[in-house]
């Protein structure tokens, strides 16, 4: 999951380290996903309801700013 702030865009992480792969459906296609991007329901529940009340980042989650 990626929110987009001011022109940047921040991507929710796990607590994975290293670069493995999942195989995941997305949008109707099979595809190679980097395992420390895919984040449980709960957590991202979370990260939503919060992001939709103060349009600011959860804090307590993991975040990657992409370039």
């Amino acid at each position: 999951m990626s929110i987009t702030i001011d022109g940047n865009i921040y991507t929710l992480m796990n607590d994975k380290q290293g670069n493995g792969e999942i195989h995941l459906v997305a949008g109707g296609q099979l595809g190679n996903y980097c395992d420390n991007i895919c984040i449980e329901l709960i957590p991202m529940l979370e990260v939503i309801k919060y992001f939709y009340e103060t349009g600011k980042l959860l804090e307590t989650h993991k975040w990657k700013r992409e370039k």
